[in-house]
């Protein structure tokens, strides 16, 4: 897998936004759009993306945490 042909792809539409290459609008001093600052932890000390153990991968946890979620919203329906 590589970052910027496997990875980078789908962070572009999802995630730049809030984590690309503008400072200014970048947040908790998360930068998604290169494998070097990807790997690094953030303002919180968690690390977004643990290469090759998806399970400490903070994104993973948050991902899974917000799919579950959406998930008990839909059963509550």
């Amino acid at each position: 897998m590589q970052f910027n042909r496997d990875v980078r792809p789908i962070f572009s539409d999802t995630c730049f936004q809030c984590h690309g290459p503008d400072e200014k609008k970048r947040k908790a001093g998360l930068r998604l759009d290169t494998r070097e600052t990807a790997v690094k932890p953030s303002e919180s000390g968690a690390i977004a993306i643990v290469p090759g153990k998806p399970e400490e991968s903070e994104m993973i946890k948050r991902s899974v945490f917000v799919e579950l979620e959406g998930i008990e919203e839909r059963k509550k329906r």
